[in-house]
């Protein structure tokens, strides 16, 4: 950068500034291009004048330093892919928090019970006037970095956007609207199931995901206060239940607690209307029924609610356990196990199964670990590929890479609208595309060829049979 100051050099004293004879005020005197001022500094002037530029230099130095980071992490942000444009509704999103004073928090118990949710509520696309959102807040960005990616610092799941409806025209007939509500896995967070809410919200769908605080790796509520997991369950995410114990049962009751009050709040119309303020609605949100979909522990809230509460159209188990299950239901039951972890592997499913007289199925998610239900592969393939990350690594995936996560994407979304929409064609298509290699059904782990007579407590239910015929003509 150019300065306009001019050097001088300092050769000629100066003498004191001749004084005006009426006023005793110094004259102001114009120095020469040949003259200039000598400064004498004592030593500890000089010193002090050192430190001060020093100081100046370190402050520029880390200014510096910090810009850059901002420049290369921060500043640099990643659009998640949207739906395909066959989908005809975008996603109003609101994140709050609900306090149940009814209750104190098992988990701390000098304090009510308070939960967060996550809402992604369907927008007509020609309604919608969008805008970029962070995936989630910086401190979760954080703890996911630490998770997946070893770092905390690591300055990837801070990138993520997606594209939400930040204002709608029209109004909203909330009531009906279906509702599924997503239920993660322990020590993880609500927001690693966005992109997965995102894809079923597209089906004219609402999708709640639900963090359970102390049991979710963080909680960050409105008030900037946050909850950690801090080992309050002793349950790994990483691992599958060994045991059932009181220890699982305790953490499984508080969830189903947190549901049923979540439930019951958001059939309250102001809520909506204090949440999505920039979304006219008509009525509530029926929650007379909805239906779970639920991944590791939340898979197994899911089958437990799927069977008990009779509010509940079916039930997704993401590789999670059963619970016990002692008495016929005619309850639709399904669960996607993974490669090492089919329902054969399980403390529960196998003596469950013969028990589930509805429409039960087993789908296998091939070359995958735990954390191929979560958005972590879609987060990775975006680093990877836009932010210049290309050897990045990171835990609890397969072999598949971000293939798993389409294909978990494409069957949830495919039961969803086959169960709500009456769309057989959509497990069909995902058959189709991911069935040969990438997502397999149990029954065809046993046999070549998939009988579609199989009995109730054999393969598959006889009930399932009728919709494998439809799914897989």
């Amino acid at each position: 950068m150019t300065s306009n100051i001019r050097l001088r050099p300092l050769t000629a004293p100066v003498s004191p500034s001749p004084t005006d004879t009426n006023t005793g005020a110094p004259h102001h005197r114009s120095f020469s291009l040949k003259k200039a001022t000598r400064i004498k500094l004592s030593t500890a002037q000089l010193l002090l004048l050192f430190t001060a530029m020093a100081v100046l230099a370190l402050l520029l130095v880390l200014l510096l330093a910090f810009l850059g980071h901002i420049d290369g992490v921060r500043a640099k942000n990643i659009l998640m892919p949207a739906p395909d444009a066959e989908h005809k509704y975008k996603s109003a999103v609101a994140s709050f928090s609900l306090v149940d004073f009814s209750r104190k928090d098992p988990w701390d118990t000098a304090e009510n019970r308070k939960i967060m949710l996550t809402i992604f509520m369907p927008i007509p696309e020609k309604s919608c006037s969008e805008c970029a959102v962070p995936y989630m807040p910086d401190q979760t960005a954080k703890i996911n970095n630490e998770q997946f990616l070893g770092d905390r610092n690591k300055g990837v799941f801070e990138q993520m956007q997606y594209k939400a409806c930040c204002s709608a025209s029209g109004t909203i007939d909330a009531a009906k609207i279906p509702l599924v509500l997503v239920d993660g896995h322990t020590d993880t967070s609500r927001l690693v199931y966005s992109n997965l809410a995102r894809y079923v919200a597209a089906n004219n769908v609402v999708v709640v995901l639900i963090d359970h605080p102390h049991d979710s790796s963080i909680v960050e509520f409105e008030d900037k206060s946050i909850a950690y997991n801090s080992g309050r369950t002793s349950l790994s995410n990483l691992s599958p239940l060994t045991s059932w114990n009181a220890t699982v049962t305790k953490a499984i009751d508080i969830r189903i607690q947190d549901i049923k009050f979540a439930l019951t709040s958001l059939a309250d119309l102001s809520l909506l209307t204090r949440s999505f303020s920039a979304v006219k609605f008509s009525s509530a949100l029926s929650t007379s029924s909805y239906a779970i979909v639920g991944h590791g522990l939340g898979g197994t809230v899911a089958t437990q609610l799927g069977v008990a509460d009779p509010r509940v159209r079916f039930s997704i188990n993401l590789s999670g356990s059963a619970p016990p299950i002692t008495q016929n239901t005619a309850a639709p039951v399904y669960f996607i196990g993974r490669e090492n972890f089919l329902r054969d592997n399980d403390i529960n499913w196998p003596a469950a199964w013969p028990h589930l007289t509805g429409p039960a199925t087993e789908f296998d998610l091939q070359d995958s670990e735990i954390m191929d239900f979560t958005d972590a592969s879609v987060v990775l393939e975006l680093a990877q590929r836009e932010g210049g990350m290309a050897g990045l690594q990171a835990k609890g995936l397969g072999k598949q890479g971000v293939w798993a996560n389409h294909a978990v994407k494409c069957f949830v979304e495919g039961i969803v609208k086959d169960e709500l929409k009456g769309d057989g064609k959509a497990v069909s298509n995902c058959v189709r595309i991911f069935g040969d290699e990438r997502m397999v059904p149990y029954a065809a782990r046993l046999k070549p060829k998939i009988e579609p007579t199989v009995t109730p407590g054999d393969k598959e239910s006889g009930a399932a049979s009728l919709r494998w015929r439809r799914w897989f003509a």
